[in-house]
């Protein structure tokens, strides 16, 4: 971000790609995140405190996704989300190819940003995951096994197999080719979506939308 947090005009191009877009929406729709933000951006507590409002459909207890969220929205690993990014992500998450979905995923995994993911890495993220889907619902005393610990070492195994790091294109391989990994991620894809988006409707003014046209 430029330091009167304007958008360069790369950002607005990228943005117009992701989401099919005008110039004008785009802009439109920033000028509105910023009405909000005038800081260019949120902190991640600033970040959390906003993910947990209960509108935002993500349980309030689930800490540990609220931070999933910011890390996959922090796309630079600066420790604070600039409202580029944040629509960046959105778009992203929101396109029919599962090409920039993964690699927003992959994004957010690789803790340290060497573009390796290693076990430990993947395994922080989709435990934070299984801990949230896999809590007990209300009048229900067992986990649902489905997010079982078993199953977690499971998907980890299929990702990596013998290695103990891989790059984004193995990363895009293994949930494509691999039913139970890309059944999934492609949970995890929906609840960060629903999460990002509704609280991006929520702060956007209604003649503007971030989600890409069909």
């Amino acid at each position: 971000m430029t330091s009167t947090h304007e958008l360069t005009k790369a950002q607005i191009d990228n943005l117009k790609a992701a989401t099919g877009n005008s110039e004008e929406a785009v802009l439109g729709a920033y000028a509105a995140m910023k009405n909000k933000y005038p800081s260019g951006g949120m902190a991640e507590e600033q970040f959390l405190e906003m993910i947990r409002d209960p509108s935002s459909g993500v349980k309030s207890t689930e800490i540990d996704m609220a931070k999933l969220m910011f890390t996959i929205a922090d796309r630079d690993k600066s420790g604070k989300v600039d409202l580029y990014e944040y629509l960046l992500t959105i778009a992203l998450l929101c396109s029919d190819d599962p090409k920039p979905v993964l690699q927003t995923l992959f994004i957010a995994c690789d803790a340290n940003s060497n573009n390796f993911l290693t076990r430990d890495e993947a395994r922080d993220i989709f435990s934070a995951f299984f801990r949230l889907m896999g809590a007990p619902a209300d009048n229900v005393d067992q986990e649902d096994p489905s997010y079982s610990q078993e199953k977690l070492n499971s998907i980890i195994e299929q990702i990596f197999g013998d290695n103990t790091e891989i790059t984004e294109a193995e990363f895009r391989q293994a949930c494509i080719e691999n039913n139970d990994v890309e059944s999934i991620t492609g949970e995890l894809h929906l609840i960060l979506l629903v999460s990002l988006t509704s609280n991006a409707k929520r702060f956007e003014e209604q003649r503007f939308s971030l989600i890409p046209r069909s």
